[in-house]
């Protein structure tokens, strides 16, 4: 009660994020969940691809009955709650998922209105965007037209007719499902000049913060102290017990994801902190523990190559990325990481 009242007089606002809590917490299908089977045709590949990805093992803390409880009681206090999905968390994706929230909402308490508010007005008022949130003469033609009245029914607001995007009507065409981009270049990161990567990945932090763990790291390029004029990626772990399978690293990942049949393992130049690390492949649409291969660390520098192959589960043609991690065991530790490439 004390946080509600906090919350409330410092004029805050809740993004409780129930869908993403309800991916983790259930193992129903999410279409049936969300109530969107009969228009799966219209998923495009990524929403298909993250609403069937599972978050791996029980995560504690993420309960959906409780997060249904604080919802009611952040907003019997007077709270003011915005609709977000948090997507696209594994068990989410894009839009889908905000019709979901705006369900969950309605379960805890609010008002079919309160909930459209909730993701219409409420953030165009919160965040200050003009012209956004209300249907209204002069504002931005943004619109949604439904069968059915959700007002009284919020699922109605998946019974889409029509789509206007600023003023011009947006045709609902089935989702292609296009493969992911083979690559051709064998350069992942070499850290010249930045930190270039091949089109769509990105160089990123990696942690167990995401799955409510205490882990932290941070990523920067460094210059390289053997070869001055080079460049390397620093990687600075503080991995921290509190969670099953902690980790803290550097990752390179895609949303879109990528194809690596051509190749047969990823080559890498590391030293660091002496110990074991982990290097991890995640494919498109799978969830649970990635597959892992452990790879040692010395002061000195050393290289690598390690086979797709040893990466059991891994799927070349549907690369989701790679992460070089710290963990299990707590600790601090800097990993410096420079000229990944694969191999063919």
């Amino acid at each position: 009660e004390s946080f509600v009242e906090l919350a409330r007089t410092r004029d805050a606002f809740v993004i409780p994020t129930l869908a993403v809590i309800e991916a983790i917490d259930s193992d129903n299908d999410p279409l049936s969940r969300i109530g969107i089977a009969a228009q799966e045709n219209l998923l495009s590949p990524m929403q298909r691809q993250t609403l069937s990805a599972r978050f791996g093992g029980d995560l504690p803390g993420f309960r959906l009955k409780t997060a249904l409880e604080n919802v009611r009681r952040l907003h019997a206090g007077g709270v003011r709650l915005l609709a977000g999905s948090d997507a696209p968390n594994p068990g989410t994706a894009q839009g889908v998922s905000l019709h979901r929230e705006l369900q969950l909402l309605v379960r805890a308490g609010l008002e079919e209105h309160e909930a459209l508010a909730a993701a219409t007005v409420g953030p165009a008022e919160t965040f200050g965007l003009e012209g956004r949130g209300r249907i209204a003469e002069g504002a931005r033609a943004d619109l949604v037209l439904v069968e059915g009245n959700p007002l009284e029914d919020i699922s109605r607001t998946l019974a889409i007719r029509t789509i206007i995007k600023n003023g011009h009507p947006v045709p609902r065409l089935p989702g292609k499902a296009d493969a992911p981009p083979v690559l051709v270049s064998d350069l992942l990161g070499d850290f010249e000049g930045g930190m270039p990567a091949p089109r769509g990945f990105a160089w990123t932090s990696t942690d167990d913060g995401m799955v409510n763990g205490a882990s932290e790291v941070a990523i920067e390029r460094s210059a390289r102290a053997d070869k001055p004029k080079d460049h390397a990626l620093r990687v600075t772990a503080t991995v921290r017990s509190g969670f099953p399978y902690p980790w803290a690293g550097g990752a390179l990942m895609s949303s879109a994801g990528g194809d690596i049949s051509d190749f047969r393992a990823v080559q890498f130049e590391v030293r660091g902190t002496p110990g074991v690390y982990r290097l991890m492949g995640f494919n498109l649409a799978a969830g649970g523990i990635p597959p892992t291969v452990n790879f040692e660390v010395s002061p000195d520098w050393r290289t690598h190559t390690i086979s797709l192959a040893d990466l059991q589960g891994l799927d070349p043609a549907q690369l989701l990325g790679f992460a070089w991690v710290a963990g299990p065991e707590p600790g601090e530790s800097t990993l410096y990481l420079d000229n990944v490439r694969l191999v063919k």
